[in-house]
């Protein structure tokens, strides 16, 4: 069982996750950042003191000049950032979230 376990684990203790890899890119982001409801505990304490607005998403979401949304899950809107994890292994061992985050800006 360890040698089955341990690739998954050696990622996931030397890699950073979906949602903390995608809040590093947010850090310095100067307007306004709207989070996905299923991701406000991590933006809360990885951006503590920056404007945000935590948001429960519908079917689309249109991104205005100067803001940035975290969300949940990977995207397809133009200019978005997709922050992945491979699921494999690590899948069968843990819950099936955070796996895929994306960050999609407002044009400028």
């Amino acid at each position: 069982m360890i040698v089955w376990t341990w690739p998954a684990l050696r990622v996931v203790h030397t890699t950073a996750s979906p949602p903390v890899a995608a809040i590093e890119t947010l850090r310095d982001f100067p307007g306004t950042i709207y989070v996905d409801e299923r991701l406000g505990a991590h933006a809360e304490l990885l951006i503590p003191d920056r404007t945000r607005r935590t948001v429960r998403l519908g079917t689309s979401f249109v991104a205005e000049p100067g803001t940035a949304l975290l969300r949940e899950g990977a995207s397809r809107a133009p200019g978005a950032r997709n922050f992945t994890r491979e699921r494999e292994r690590l899948a069968v061992i843990a819950r099936a979230r955070y796996f895929e985050v994306s960050v999609i800006r407002g044009s400028t």
